[in-house]
């Protein structure tokens, strides 16, 4: 399951929450009045999003 926090919880609980993501692989959603803004997600799980977006656009590409 997802942690889902508000940005003003962030703030305060900043360096523990960047440690979970990091070490935990664990990602993290930012929340804003009650609005989901941002997630923060590990180098990893970047670095696979961004492989695997590349993979799509390849694919959809061939199909032209």
């Amino acid at each position: 399951m997802i942690t889902t926090i508000t940005t003003a919880e962030a703030r305060k609980n900043f360096a523990d929450i960047i440690n979970r993501v990091d070490y935990g692989k664990e990602p993290v959603v930012l929340t804003r009045r009650g609005q989901e803004v941002a997630v923060l997600v590990s180098m990893d799980e970047l670095e696979l999003l961004q492989q695997l977006k590349i993979i799509l656009i390849l694919k959809m590409l061939k199909k032209l």
